[in-house]
């Protein structure tokens, strides 16, 4: 019984395995090079604003224009969340 979910493991380890090398190909050729890393231009960046609003956050947002050519296949919207960093 161990053998079989070991080797259930090992199965879905080695379709992980060829997801990711499929994943790395298309990133080093439509994203490799500097210039293919450029997803847009930024259109206002304000300085950051501390103790903003009643509860003292700090403010900290950009707007971007994003390169369409880049994002027409798989964005539908409006908004994009970056996330943090």
């Amino acid at each position: 019984m161990e053998l079989e979910e070991t080797e259930g493991l090992f199965k879905k380890a080695n379709a992980a395995i060829e997801e990711l090398e499929k994943f790395y190909t298309t990133v080093v050729k439509e994203w490799g090079k500097p210039s293919q890393r450029t997803i847009g231009h930024i259109r206002s960046s304000p300085a950051i604003a501390l103790n903003v609003a009643p509860g003292g956050f700090a403010e900290d947002w950009g707007a971007f224009e994003l390169d369409e050519s880049k994002f027409a296949k798989a964005f539908k919207g409006d908004f994009l969340d970056l996330g943090a960093f």
